[in-house]
């Protein structure tokens, strides 16, 4: 007899036990597994040990990820041929970009590594991929203005539904630790306020001053331009939030996780 589903679990490390709590509709059907599980060591005169496997399932990619992605992939196909893709160039040209940037997996069959594709992807990967799109405009495309005013839309719904989330997919590494200072800073190639690339600095949302555990947290990072963050220090988090207010979520959130301190 098998039975899964989800479970709130704690790990007693003093007592070195597991305890867990299955989902209240899946009760019933832990507690038929136990009692199935007690006759047959009560027939059977010894004891019986269950296999247990422990998953912990990614966050599948959101349809507003899905969007925004073949939107952005839309604009660098117009700003390189100067017209509108067919879907069979839109994936084409998805093709490519999934050859560069995308994260690697072993094929089945040969083990040799292909791209990970967005039908994949969990919420981290996908954002790495859109991210790479943003960082790709900057890098090769020569917007007109209203392109310009395409991505400049896309850049502010995509870091406000970063900061509506729990926590943000580019703070996090494939194994769910958070980055180190390199790697956060290569995923964040253009400003987090404006989405200009060029000479980037770290600034800090909660100051060493008010928490000094949040200093090394990548939570608590942004990457701005020197004049966004000089702008910042000089004129204070709300006016430089009324100016960027797309990035309130992740500021309300460091602050949050740092203990409510707002410096």
């Amino acid at each position: 007899m098998k039975v899964a589903g989800p479970c709130k679990l704690m790990w007693i490390q003093d007592q070195g036990v597991a305890w867990l709590r299955p989902n209240p509709e899946d009760a019933q059907s832990f507690q038929n597994f136990f009692e199935t599980l007690a006759k047959r060591q009560e027939k059977s005169d010894q004891p019986i040990y269950p296999v247990v496997t422990l998953d912990i399932p990614a966050r599948e990619r959101t349809y507003k990820q899905n969007n925004t992605l073949w939107a952005l992939i839309r604009i660098i196909f117009i700003s390189m041929n100067g017209r509108k893709p067919t879907k069979e160039e839109s994936y084409d040209l998805y093709l490519d970009i999934l050859a560069e940037y995308a994260d690697r997996v072993p094929s089945r069959f040969t083990g040799v590594l292909r791209p990970v594709h967005i039908s994949e992807s969990d919420t981290r990967h996908a954002a790495q991929l859109i991210q790479a799109c943003f960082d790709i405009i900057v890098d090769y495309c020569d917007l007109d203005m209203d392109l310009q005013a395409d991505v400049r839309k896309l850049f502010y719904k995509w870091h406000e539904w970063r900061g509506e989330q729990d926590r943000d997919p580019l703070d996090y590494a494939d194994d769910d630790s958070e980055l180190q200072d390199q790697a956060w800073r290569k995923a964040h190639k253009v400003s987090d306020a404006s989405g200009i690339g060029g000479i980037l600095e770290k600034a800090h949302i909660v100051s060493r001053g008010a928490n000094v555990g949040a200093i090394e947290k990548p939570w608590n990072w942004l990457a701005l331009t020197p004049e966004e963050h000089r702008f910042q220090h000089q004129r204070g988090w709300e006016e430089f939030l009324a100016q960027y207010p797309h990035l309130r979520g992740r500021v309300e959130r460091a602050r949050k996780m740092a203990g409510g301190n707002k410096s």
